[in-house]
């Protein structure tokens, strides 16, 4: 009777750590980084304004080096009145942490300069950085209408910013889950 007890006991017991073992492998979907970009550039239509950069101003701007990353797509307006930014990254294996810290030192260097534009502030105070895994993400997009940036309303400004990037954020969390 022991030894079926403990026999039991033992399967149960391997049974659930393959369980776990399986659970935590690796957090990183299995997705396809363009698959993203192009959710994201759906997601905002015609408001969509940003243009990949070249690879010398990824380094030169967002401070990323070629070794933290196997992909990565950088995006902005060629006119820069506007402050749109979209940056994907496919970080190599385990470097996921590293890159979401370069990118919110990007965010940060962009606050601090104040956008060149007062009517920017509000978007890019409302920006984010999300990472999944291995991927990571940031978000400066949309615009907030003129009849709310008229309105002197920082309030509304500010809402009206968090709505704008949670259109790239949802459209982000859809396209790797």
């Amino acid at each position: 009777m022991k030894k079926r007890i403990f026999s039991a006991l033992c399967a149960v017991t391997l049974s659930l750590m393959v369980l776990v073992s399986c659970g935590s492998k690796n957090d990183t979907p299995k997705v396809e980084l363009a698959d993203v970009c192009t959710a994201v550039r759906d997601a905002y239509g015609e408001d969509y304004v940003g243009v990949e950069q070249p690879e010398e101003m990824i380094e030169q701007v967002l401070k990323i080096d070629k070794d933290l990353y196997d992909e990565i797509y950088f995006e902005m307006p060629m006119i820069s009145v506007q402050p749109d930014r979209f940056v994907a990254v496919k970080a190599k294996d385990g470097k996921g942490e590293e890159v979401e810290k370069k990118l919110n030192e990007y965010r940060d260097s962009l606050l601090q300069e104040g956008m060149q534009y007062p009517m920017n502030l509000p978007l890019a105070q409302a920006s984010q950085v999300v990472r999944y895994g291995d991927y990571v993400f940031f978000v400066l997009l949309g615009e907030i209408p003129m009849d709310v940036i008229d309105s002197g309303d920082d309030a509304k400004m500010a809402e009206s910013a968090e709505e704008q990037i949670k259109i790239g954020l949802d459209a982000i969390e859809k396209a790797v889950k």
